[in-house]
């Protein structure tokens, strides 16, 4: 089982910004691309499907 670290949250959100594809993120991350596309399914807003780390969370004070 692979958990992703916040870091490794906060870089997807910064590398979909950067419109890098799914498995050059997750080759980058060094983890399997299941493992990225689940993370943006579990944690994308399901209005408009946008990723926003829980880090971006935090830091604006949502949690």
């Amino acid at each position: 089982m692979t958990h992703l670290t916040l870091e490794h949250r906060y870089a997807i959100e910064v590398m979909l910004t950067e419109r890098i594809s799914k498995s050059l993120i997750a080759s980058r991350l060094n983890v399997d691309k299941c493992t990225v596309y689940r993370e943006l399914k579990r944690n994308s807003d399901q209005r408009n499907n946008v990723y926003r780390s829980k880090t971006t969370f935090l830091s604006e004070g949502f949690v």
